[in-house]
């Protein structure tokens, strides 16, 4: 390992941790071609923090857009999914977590009808940009 990939790492893993994702943002607009693939990894993590349109991660709307597809069970889900993202993302069990999310909360966007899921009314009204979602941040690890 070279000096400028530990320098970057470093400071990679001190944006990571920081609670402000600004700071990611901040580390991406300097030179990251010492870890080649770190600017992709973490252009990704970003996606996951709620977006201000919809207030859906990036893994939620794809979820969402999947369900109003016609895909409805959860193999099929993880699969289609994983056909939206140019790297290995996340695995089944972290993918059902994030379907627990989405379906049991306050608010929630998708339902459990006979072994497949399909949006709620809220579910539409916010892929349909008709309605913000806010739910509070939780752990999506599978139980």
């Amino acid at each position: 390992m070279t000096d400028a990939q530990s320098q970057l790492a470093s400071a990679a893993w001190s944006a990571f941790r920081s609670p402000d994702p600004t700071a990611i943002e901040r580390l991406l607009r300097g030179d990251c071609s010492a870890l080649p693939f770190l600017a992709a990894a973490l252009g990704r993590h970003l996606q996951q923090f709620p977006s201000v349109e919809n207030g859906l991660s990036r893994t939620q709307r794809q979820i969402l857009d999947s369900i109003a597809a016609g895909r409805g069970d959860p193999a099929s889900l993880f699969h289609a999914d994983r056909q939206l993202e140019p790297w290995i993302f996340l695995g089944y069990g972290a993918f059902l977590g994030w379907l627990r999310g989405l379906a049991e909360c306050r608010q929630p966007l998708i339902e459990q009808v006979s072994g497949a899921y399909r949006l709620t009314q809220t579910g539409r009204e916010v892929r349909g940009g008709r309605a913000r979602w806010s739910e509070p941040r939780r752990a999506l690890l599978p139980h």
